[in-house]
């Protein structure tokens, strides 16, 4: 048994759930929802959304953005204690927005192999945040 709030119940996959018709209670944030989870998980779906805030580089630049990503960036990986979760939630956040933003200039740089692997690293080890 968990106590949702409403912005919970939005995202929530409610064939995972149910919810309990009583005993709930209102706080400043809304009234919070009694709901029965199975297997003690939440099931919330987060669309994702295009990223529109991010530049096309110089057109000069590419090939020399494509090259440093290629040959240096792209074997970029978090220190494995990191990897792990074994640090403090502010500077992971520093640390998995590092890669999530090579993810983004890869894809932006059409170098989808290195976007793809960077995305998959991100989905591990944000993976062990969430779960």
């Amino acid at each position: 048994l968990m106590i949702a709030l409403p912005h919970h119940l939005s995202r929530m996959d409610h064939s995972h759930i149910s919810i309990v018709p009583s005993g709930g209670h209102r706080n400043t944030r809304g009234y919070n929802t009694p709901v029965r989870t199975y297997h003690n998980k939440w099931v919330m779906a987060h669309p994702r959304t295009t990223i529109p805030w991010v530049e096309t580089p110089d057109a000069k630049r590419i090939p020399f953005l494509k090259n440093w990503l290629i040959n240096n960036d792209s074997k970029f990986d978090l220190p494995p204690d990191v990897q792990r979760g074994y640090i403090d939630p502010y500077n992971a956040g520093k640390e998995l927005s590092r890669v999530a933003r090579l993810a983004i200039i890869a894809d932006k740089l059409q170098l989808n192999d290195i976007a793809d692997a960077f995305t998959k690293k991100l989905t591990a080890y944000i993976s062990v945040w969430l779960d």
